[in-house]
């Protein structure tokens, strides 16, 4: 049994051997492959928080940009409110005086139409009156006033005759 429990201790000691060996015998190349790799390992790391900082950086410049933006895009919808509230007070304006102008208009065309319509009435009056003159005398004046009136008409003039 003894023989055994010396077996595992014999095969430690010869692994132990065994990596002492190797460690002498291929140490520097072993030490040099762990020192290559930990070197690209770190240059590789580096390389990686350049890239994360450059990342860092573009992201801030973005997010700066995108600021800007919003605040231009703000500016620009106030100067276009306000832009759209002058051109409604413009518009209002206008036609404020456009529409005083149609009523001034209308009012002018109305008093022109009124005289037009007085006059016609005027007319249509004077010419049923002297119509109806006309029939009265004939039908009720002698053929010597008849005369007496055609002479005085013409040597008095028909403002001097008509009364006026």
């Amino acid at each position: 049994m003894e023989h055994h429990a010396t077996f595992p201790w014999i095969l430690a000691l010869n692994l132990l051997a065994l990596v002492v060996a190797v460690v002498l015998w291929k140490g520097k190349e072993i030490s040099g492959i762990f020192r290559n790799r930990h070197d690209e390992l770190k240059t590789k790391m580096d390389e990686a928080e350049r890239y994360h900082q450059e990342a860092s950086a573009v992201l801030t410049l973005c997010e700066q940009k995108l600021k800007s933006l919003d605040q231009h895009i703000a500016t620009i919808m106030e100067s276009s409110r306000v832009a759209a509230e002058k051109e409604k007070k413009v518009i209002l304006e206008r036609a404020e005086v456009s529409a005083q102008r149609i009523v001034s208009d209308a009012q002018v065309l109305a008093a022109q139409q009124l005289e037009r319509m007085k006059r016609s009435i005027q007319a249509e009056l004077s010419a049923a009156a002297i119509e109806e003159a006309r029939r009265h005398l004939l039908a009720n004046a002698s053929r010597s006033q008849h005369e007496s009136f055609v002479n005085a008409f013409f040597t008095r003039g028909p403002t001097h005759a008509s009364g006026r």
